[in-house]
């Protein structure tokens, strides 16, 4: 009999988001704007990350974009945030686990990931998110949750700029993804 190895479902959904963030990032399809609903890419992003089976490494620099070619521009790191990552833009939930944080600044607009694990409730992670967001003017879009996974979307500068939330449970931890595309300037 053989037996396969298949890794845990946070790393399936950590090389899952990364992947879908990088393939949006080499797009030149406009942002959602604030009257639109967004369940169509959260769909296709909440989609990739289930079916994906890559594996994340340690550190990376360097990803393909959507036209295949390598860019040097890009930082990945598992199990920390890599240098220069916007901490304000995008903040670490108190008490959240990093699983994996990316920064793309080589197209505009630039885009950065975040993949963490905790045992806060999808409410208390919905909240935090929304508090902070809205604080740096993001607007939340209407709509949401896909089947059992929990999906936000916010925007500001007419839907120049936009970040993902998305939440999934398993056994009583949940993983949560932000992804977000924003100008350069705006990675503080």
């Amino acid at each position: 009999m053989i037996r396969a190895s298949i890794p845990p479902k946070s790393t399936l959904a950590a090389a899952g988001i990364l992947l879908s963030l990088l393939a949006v990032a080499g797009c030149s399809s406009p942002a959602p704007q604030a009257s639109e609903s967004s369940t169509a890419s959260s769909t296709a992003a909440s989609t990739q990350s289930a079916s994906s089976s890559s594996s994340a490494s340690n550190s990376s620099t360097g990803t393909a974009t959507a036209s295949g070619t390598p860019s040097s521009k890009t930082q990945s790191t598992v199990g920390a945030l890599v240098a220069d990552f916007p901490k304000t833009l995008l903040p670490l939930l108190p008490g959240a686990s990093i699983k994996l944080s990316a920064v793309d600044k080589s197209n505009s607009p630039a885009t950065v990931s975040l993949v963490g694990t905790t045992k806060s409730t999808s409410k208390a992670i919905v909240d935090f998110y929304t508090k902070s967001f809205k604080a740096q003017g993001f607007t939340l879009l209407a709509g949401g949750d896909i089947g059992s996974v929990v999906s936000k979307d916010f925007v500001r500068k007419d839907g120049k700029e936009s970040i993902n939330l998305s939440i999934s449970s398993d056994a009583g931890t949940n993983t949560f993804t932000l992804g977000a595309s924003v100008e350069t300037a705006s990675l503080k």
